[in-house]
């Protein structure tokens, strides 16, 4: 430790007697002064003491101000930073507000770097734009204080300054001890040195020597790290229960949650068992208060506040808030509100339309909710008087009870929860202070801020174990240390200056971060502070994090390097409880089961989400999107051409039409097709999307046109298939009585069929979506490689092949109608003469027998349907892709089998 101030040093042994003889111990930080008081109150003898005279530096000077009347009153957190951006919104009108918010943030700190540092104000000159924005504010700032509406006031970093004027009449302690203080800036030498002259005896702790070994352990990558420093944590707690340990995290963990997350799993392995526990292994930095379940909801519906309409995912998620007023009475029927607007892609509602609706008269708890946000009152007030009225918002919507008998009793966190908002809430009137009037959006962001500043800390079933930053280690003592991802690149840090001030000033006064060789220096204070922390430390760091190669270090480079242990034991620990999840569910004569051609497909794609989908009847909940659906486009398009072909019947009487005709008949066409759907959307965009569908229109009787001549002979031609069918290629599917033979019924509407001069049938189906190869209507094998597990992965027209009887001189396709993109896509076994149509001739990767492919599909898609009727439910995807537009990860819980199944292969090795 420097001792710049020539002070006397003493040891730690001697600090306890030092406090009972009346002096005081201030420490460079809060958490520091906490462990003070801990161990000194640890020491002593009896269950009751006094607490400690143990203060954090600046906690000490704003406890001095409060017994000087002359001293200005220091505004707090909230009024300065409201003051900053009232003065930069000013000087800066252009500039938007969350940037205001982000320059309010870096004047704070570099106006507090200037007055620790004694940085005269003729040092921001031609310093850049930067620095003269920042003199700029500060003079404002300074009349305020001066002779404007603050006087009597003043900024936190002036309280330094402010008690050297008043040092006399500081009620100074005979002797002051110092902890935690690697060096000391310029104002806090005046102080001190004030204070000395004043007959205050000054001393500070002598500094400890590493005491104890120092380990080394790489580790693969950050989780594998995680798991490392969990796995240690666990054998330590084994064998000494109350050991003081600490894991020390550099600045690469920006985010604690994938290390508390392993902590928890190795160290409570039950914490998942029940969602509801919020208790947490170790002391950890809680969540913000903004983004705990409560709060985050409560702050969403603030938000909704004032507006006359909502998009459908801020109406969805006030639906299914759990606080809102008779949520559990209105629950399902609130539900079905959701998925019925979800069904009719409701993306805008407008909120007096909702409050007038039949759906929404049903449900008077949510209606008057809606109600109270549509009626609230967003012009200017005071801060007081928007504390009252959100107060009031809160009530009526069910937010803070009103002590009914019917109000669902709140959980122990919920509590806790409404009480800290309840508190951040009501210490926004302080802003009154700094301005008058403000406006509701101004509230709302003061409010969200606050409750992010504030955190919750959760219970710790190990509260001897705690997670602190690496920054704050210097002073601390722990009988264990682990330090998490001192990597090269994160320790020593990396040359990051404050950026409103100018580098020289700042490599001038030598301010942190300022310059590589000040930065080494503080960097090598810190390492020994980590040496001193405990007798034993630990250091680890990831091999890989991010996608970078690491490297340890510089300051831990030449110790030897140990592997980090591997956990996979722990995290499996829990006793497991085998069940055999495969047996059958056959589809009973009664049951009716609908679906069409998706059942095949979705047996195909897998067993389990055939089941789901159409014997469970699970749906995965659609997404709501601006203007038209992709659904609603092709439907528009199917019923346009239905209407174009009825009129027309052949190739030759649209050859024989003129361009205007054409184009009337595609006029009446569009307007058949929307007169024929119900579609809630504006004009501007049902004239756009008018326009783009006569263009696709032309394009594709166009390409209709290069055809050999064909007529029409079936148009919305409709087909039922009963599956599986008895009997196909001499098997009997249903052995037994034929009274016990399970079918069910495909019904098939075929968009069109086609003959051509020479008598063959072309099948068409209308497909306004994206290119399908026809390799995917073949067979292939699983993705382990099960040749017995073939399944077609588009089974759509190989269906319809077989219900319309189709032959060997016939041909299936899709006309794939889009924009820039018409084609046909089909198969056929000799060469009909369009284009898309391929022959199946053994040629580019196609079979060589057209007959063989319909038998195949014949025989596959009774295969497949046999399945489904035999109730075969099992968690068997055909591939990969086949998981990826599904959405029912959550009930087959395939992730979970994936995991298993690589743990497996750890195992293994």
């Amino acid at each position: 430790m420097s001792n710049q101030l020539n002070l006397p040093s003493i040891d730690a042994s001697d600090v306890s007697a030092s406090l009972n003889a009346g002096a005081v111990l201030l420490t460079s930080s809060s958490r520091l002064a906490l462990d003070w008081k801990r161990r000194l109150v640890t020491e002593r003898v009896g269950l009751v003491c006094e607490t400690p005279e143990v203060f954090a530096w600046q906690a000490w000077l704003n406890a001095l101000t409060m017994d000087i009347a002359a001293m200005p009153v220091a505004l707090n957190r909230m009024q300065e930073r409201c003051l900053w951006e009232q003065t930069i919104s000013h000087d800066l009108p252009e500039v938007s507000t969350a940037s205001v918010r982000g320059l309010a943030g870096h004047a704070i700190e570099a106006y507090a770097l200037m007055q620790d540092f004694q940085v005269d104000m003729a040092e921001l000159a031609f310093g850049g734009s930067e620095a003269e924005a920042l003199a700029r504010w500060i003079k404002v700032m300074q009349l305020h204080f001066s002779d404007g509406v603050y006087a009597g006031r003043m900024l936190s970093a002036d309280t330094g300054l402010q008690l050297l004027q008043h040092i006399e009449q500081v009620n100074q302690p005979e002797t002051i001890l110092l902890s935690g203080f690697e060096t000391y800036s310029p104002l806090q030498k005046r102080l001190l040195s004030a204070l000395q002259s004043s007959g205050c005896n000054v001393m500070q702790l002598k500094a400890d020597l590493p005491s104890g070994a120092t380990t080394l352990f790489a580790c693969s990558d950050e989780i594998s790290e995680y798991r490392h420093i969990a796995s240690r944590i666990k054998t330590l707690l084994e064998q000494t229960p109350h050991l003081r340990i600490a894991v020390a995290t550099s600045a690469a963990i920006t985010d604690l949650s994938a290390l508390t997350r392993e902590l928890d799993d190795v160290l409570v392995p039950t914490h998942r068992l029940d969602p509801t526990d919020m208790t947490r292994s170790i002391s950890v930095s809680g969540e913000a208060l903004s983004e705990t379940p409560m709060i985050s909801q409560l702050i969403h519906v603030l938000g909704l506040a004032g507006k006359s309409s909502l998009s459908f995912q801020e109406f969805s998620t006030l639906l299914f808030s759990p606080w809102l007023k008779d949520y559990t009475s209105e629950r399902l029927a609130r539900a079905a509100l959701d998925a019925k607007y979800r069904q009719y892609n409701r993306h805008s509602l407008s909120l007096s339309s909702l409050i007038d609706s039949p759906d929404v008269r049903q449900l008077p708890a949510l209606q008057s909710v809606i109600r109270a946000l549509m009626l609230w009152d967003k012009r200017s007030r005071s801060a007081n008087a928007w504390v009252k009225a959100v107060h009031e918002l809160l009530k009526s919507t069910g937010f803070v009870p009103q002590g009914h008998e019917d109000e669902e009793l709140r959980s122990n966190r919920d509590i806790r929860q409404m009480n800290a908002f309840r508190d951040v809430l009501t210490s926004l009137v302080a802003v009154d202070a700094v301005t008058s009037n403000i406006s509701w959006t101004q509230f709302l962001s003061l409010l969200r801020r606050a409750c992010t500043d504030v955190r919750l800390v959760s219970m710790a079933k190990y509260s001897n174990v705690e997670v602190i930053p690496l920054t704050q280690i210097s002073g601390l003592r722990f009988d264990h240390l682990l330090v998490a991802a001192l990597d090269g690149e994160s320790f020593p840090p990396v040359f990051r200056p404050q950026p409103m001030l100018p580098v020289r000033v700042q490599m001038k006064y030598g301010m942190p971060m300022s310059s590589g060789a000040q930065l080494f220096e503080s960097a090598q204070q810190l390492w020994q502070a980590v040496q001193c922390a405990a007798p034993c430390v630990e250091i680890s760091y990831a091999k890989q994090r991010d996608g970078k190669e690491l490297l340890p270090s510089s300051f831990v480079a030449d110790l030897e390097e140990h592997t980090g242990e591997a956990i996979i034991s722990l995290i499996t620990a829990l006793p497991m409880e085998g069940m055999d999840d495969l047996s059958v569910v056959p589809l009973s004569p009664e049951q009716h089961v609908k679906g069409g051609t998706s059942i095949i497909k979705n047996q195909s794609s897998c067993p389990f989400r055939a089941f789901a989908t159409h014997r469970l009847g699970i749906a995965a909940l659609g997404e709501t999107s601006p203007g038209i659906e992709a659904s609603s486009k092709g439907s528009l398009i199917h019923l346009a051409l239905e209407y174009i072909w009825q009129q027309l019947q052949t190739q030759a009487t649209l050859a024989a039409l003129a361009d205007d005709a054409v184009m009337e008949l595609i006029h009446a066409a569009i307007l058949h097709a929307w007169n024929s759907t119900y579609l809630s959307v504006d004009e501007r965009t049902r004239s756009f999307e008018q326009k783009r569908m006569s263009a696709v229109l032309r394009a594709w009787l166009e390409l209709e046109l290069e055809r050999p001549d064909f007529r029409v002979e079936a148009i919305e031609q409709s087909y039922v298939m009963r599956l599986p069918e008895f009997a196909w290629q001499g098997h009997d599917v249903n052995a037994g009585d034929a009274s016990e033979r399970t079918q069910f019924e495909v019904n098939i509407k075929a968009d069109r069929m086609d003959v051509d001069a020479s008598g063959r049938r072309i099948l068409i189906d209308y497909k306004t979506g994206a290119r399908q190869s026809t390799s995917k209507w073949l067979l292939h094998a699983s993705d382990d490689g099960d040749a017995s597990a073939e399944r077609i992965e588009e089974p759509q027209l190989p269906q319809y092949a077989l219900a319309a009887g189709l032959g060997v001189d016939d041909a299936v396709a899709f006309a794939r109608v889009r924009s820039s993109d018409m084609a046909f896509e089909g198969l056929c076994g000799d060469d009909i003469g369009i284009k898309g149509i391929a022959a199946c001739d053994g040629k580019r990767g196609l079979p060589d027998d057209w007959q063989d492919v319909l038998d195949d599909w014949k025989m596959n898609i009774n295969v497949l349907a046999t399945e489904f009727v035999e109730g075969r439910c099992d968690v068997s995807p055909r591939n990969a892709a086949a998981c990826q537009y599904c959405g029912f990860e959550a009930i087959c819980r395939i992730d979970e089998m994936r995991v298993d199944h690589a743990l497996e292969h750890i195992d293994e090795r």
